[in-house]
Parts: structure tokens; sequence; C-alpha cells
């Protein structure tokens, strides 16, 4: 927008140059200061005008971009906020990870196992997510791209925990080794959902083997 307005100012500028000279070819090169003279009010409103329309086009850009950097700050303060939410929630899915390390589901006491880490996660899987329920509204300061993988995991965050809170001894006791599996992967699913914006942020990230700090040790 800003260089289209200065090219419009340009353009004026050359046009105006353009009629004088021509002007002035046609009554003659040596009456040039009677040209001048002739145009001189003319061109006082003009050069008044280009100026106050040269203020203009700046002023405008300048609260343009002062605008955009603060929609970028802000957006930039929104992620980072919800990174670190999301990585205080990937607890729960760790844990779970864990578990599944060590369950067996073709173990006699599978139904046990079940319910031991539904419990456990019924725990653990935290609840209360102010950070994205405060930032809902802003989410559309970000590109698609982020706006997608951070509503993707806390989605997910959300149904796991519905789902997870409906199994119980009485669920385990007719379908342990199923309910097993699905828990296990879907700890599985959730870290890799995690996983797609970690690496943009400060955060602990997840590989293979488990969680990854920072500075990209493991603990």
């Amino acid at each position: 927008m800003l260089i289209g307005a200065i090219t419009l100012l340009i353009v004026l500028l050359i046009a105006l140059t353009s009629v004088i000279l021509l002007d002035m070819r046609k009554q003659g090169w040596a009456n040039w200061l009677t040209v001048l003279h002739e145009w001189q009010q003319t061109l006082g409103t003009v050069v008044g005008f280009l100026g106050a329309a040269g203020v203009l086009v700046l002023g405008t850009a300048l609260t343009r971009q002062a605008d955009e950097q603060k929609a970028m700050a802000t957006a930039s303060s929104i992620g980072q906020a919800l990174a670190y939410e999301a990585e205080r929630l990937t607890t729960g899915l760790e844990l779970g990870r864990r578990m599944g390390l060590a369950a067996d589901p073709a173990a006699d006491d599978v139904a046990q196992q079940c319910t031991n880490m539904a419990l456990a996660l019924n725990e653990q899987l935290q609840s209360q997510t102010p950070v994205f329920d405060a930032s809902i509204q802003r989410l559309v300061d970000f590109g698609t791209q982020d706006l997608a993988n951070f509503v993707r995991f806390y989605s997910f965050y959300a149904e796991l925990r519905h789902t997870v809170a409906n199994i119980n001894a009485d669920t385990c006791a007719g379908a342990g080794a199923a309910q097993l599996g699905y828990m296990i992967n879907q700890m599985k699913l959730g870290l890799g959902y995690y996983q797609v914006f970690a690496p943009a942020y400060p955060i602990v990230q997840y590989g293979p083997d488990g969680p990854i700090q920072p500075g990209g040790s493991s603990p």
C-alpha cells in the first residue's frame, strides 16, 4: 500500500511537470519565467497537496506497521503460553507411555493392569486448561497451521480425558486387553500431536525413547 501510494504521488508530480514543460514549449522557451508565474498558484496548491498526502500515507503506513507488530507480539505471547501449558499436560501422557512399556496385555492380570492404568491417568490427566480457555477467542491471530496444531492437540486431550474417565474396573474386567491397548496407543498419539508444535518453542520434546529436554538431552 505504501509503495503504491508513493508511486501515485510520483506519477502526479511527473504529469504536472510534463504539462508545465508542454506549456513552456507552446509559449516559447524564452518566456519560461512567465509560464512559471502563471503556474505559480497551481504549483503551490499541488505541492501542498503532495505534502499533505505524503504525511497521510506515511502516517497510515506507520500505524499499520505498528498494528502488525503488535498483533505478531500478541500471537507470539499466546503461543508461548499455550506451549508451556501443553508441556504441563504431557506429564499425564508420559506417565501413561511409561506404564504402557511395562504393561503386558497377554498376562492373566490384564484386567488389573487396565484398572491401575485408568486410575493413574484419571488422576494425572489434568482437567484444567486455563490458558487455552482464555485464548480461544484469540487463536485466529495465529497462522492457519499453528492454529490447527494447537486446536488438534487440545481437542484430542479433552476427548482423551472424557474417554479415560469412563474406563473402570467393570469395563476392564470385560475387555481388559482392548482397553489397555487403547490407552497405550492414545498416549503415543497425544505425544505425537504435541511434538508437531513443540520444536518451535523452548519446551520439552518427545522422541521414541521419551522426553528430550530443551537443551537436547534425554533424562
